[in-house]
């Protein structure tokens, strides 16, 4: 007999006078076994006359019989004896790092966490191949030792790494918390050490007079093509397309000009309505509700910033997202023609967040102190500023060279 084997199905299951089994359709070699006395028992067929049970309906529900028949099948396939499988399996295991994320971790992580899906999808990408079917108390830091020399030599960079352990710790802390383990196997695992002093890029002046030129013509190229556009159609009795009357073609220059000007986040300039910038106190308002720290924070609109967003204003309809998508939704991506213009200003290795950077280093040469940086930034601690303090080496070296021989 075949059947998807649920919670429902167990519960319809009747004895016969000869034991009988009930094959799950789903996956190959989970099966039930019942006995006319009643008692049944879930079990999986690993190979050819081999088979164990994994334990009583009623006591395993069919989830975690079926985590546990996965479990057994993936350790065959990966080589393991039969002593290591049955060993793996003994009562009391509990959560496969598997059922936890599924059962318990994803459906919080997407409760609670702004990101939460990406980030559980991250940890099943990441981990997955190597711990997929561990239990949570088998995970060991020799595994993730393991795992971290794995990804080292697929090439992956140590500040990678320890973004990915970092949240593998923070899912089993979670799992503490919640009272599937006692102590957090792997909180002793250190992270590896990278310079926090690493380069970070940003615009020489060239680069950016290159990149404000590239603007310039990309807006009058738009323009211009649109009205050749509007030539065609009238030419077939065709209704024109609204002409562009504004300063802008689109809305890239606006979000480059108030990204380099405020030093925002892209997905924190993709969040702001025309509710959060105040052009009477010229303040621009990063909502916690859409902020990477989860906290508000104000930042002061200098006066190309303030024209540039009271320009787009007249040019658009003022109202809803300050750069919405083409049906007035939440704007998703410019990464095509982000890309187009840095090769139209031929800039290379330069990335959208790097105009972070860029923002943050003119602040730094133009003396203003880290702590406002910070603020400006939304940083969760001076530490992440400090990055920052050793830009522009032309700059620290002007100062050096203020020293005088006595």
């Amino acid at each position: 007999m075949q059947a998807v084997i649920t919670q429902k199905l167990t519960q319809s299951l009747k004895p016969g006078n000869e034991p009988y089994e009930v094959r799950d359709q789903k996956l190959k070699g989970f099966l039930i076994r019942i006995q006319p006395s009643g008692n049944a028992s879930y079990v999986v067929q690993y190979k050819r006359g081999k088979r164990i049970t994994l334990g009583k309906v009623g006591v395993l529900t069919p989830g975690m019989a079926r985590e546990r028949s996965k479990t057994v099948i993936g350790m065959f396939a990966d080589g393991a004896t039969d002593f290591e499988i049955r060993e793996a399996i003994k009562p009391g295991k509990g959560d496969t790092l598997k059922s936890f994320i599924d059962d318990h971790y994803e459906p919080w992580a997407i409760a609670n966490l702004k990101t939460g899906l990406k980030t559980v999808n991250k940890i099943r990408a990441t981990f997955y191949e190597s711990l997929e079917h561990k239990y949570l108390t088998d995970i060991s830091p020799w595994l993730i030792e393991k795992w971290r020399k794995g990804r080292k030599d697929s090439g992956k960079k140590a500040t990678t790494i320890n973004r990915e352990l970092a949240s593998l710790k923070a899912l089993l802390s979670k799992a503490v918390e919640w009272g599937k383990l006692d102590i957090n196997p792997i909180q002793k695992v250190k992270l590896d050490r990278v310079d926090s002093n690493q380069k970070v890029r940003y615009l020489e002046i060239e680069e950016e007079s290159k990149l404000r030129k590239a603007l310039i013509d990309r807006d009058a190229e738009l323009k211009a093509a649109r009205e050749r556009g509007n030539e065609w159609r009238n030419e077939r009795v065709y209704d024109p397309l609204p002409v562009l009357s504004g300063a802008y073609g689109d809305h890239l220059s606006p979000l480059v000009l108030t990204s380099i000007n405020t030093g925002i986040r892209k997905g924190e300039l993709f969040n702001l309505t025309w509710d959060d910038i105040n052009f009477k106190k010229k303040l621009l308002t990063v909502v916690g509700g859409g902020a990477k720290s989860g906290k508000t924070r104000h930042i002061p609109l200098n006066d190309e910033a303030f024209t540039v967003l009271d320009h787009w204003r007249e040019q658009t309809e003022g109202n809803g997202y300050v750069f919405p998508g083409k049906t007035g939704e939440r704007l998703n991506d410019v990464k095509k023609a982000w890309m187009n213009l840095l090769k139209s200003a031929d800039i290379k290795n330069f990335r959208w967040h790097d105009m972070r950077h860029h923002f943050a280093s003119r602040l730094i040469m133009a003396g203003v102190s880290l702590y406002t940086i910070k603020d400006l930034l939304g940083h969760a601690s001076i530490q992440m500023t400090e990055r920052y303090s050793h830009l522009s080496p032309d700059h620290m070296a002007e100062a050096v060279a203020r020293l005088v021989k006595v």
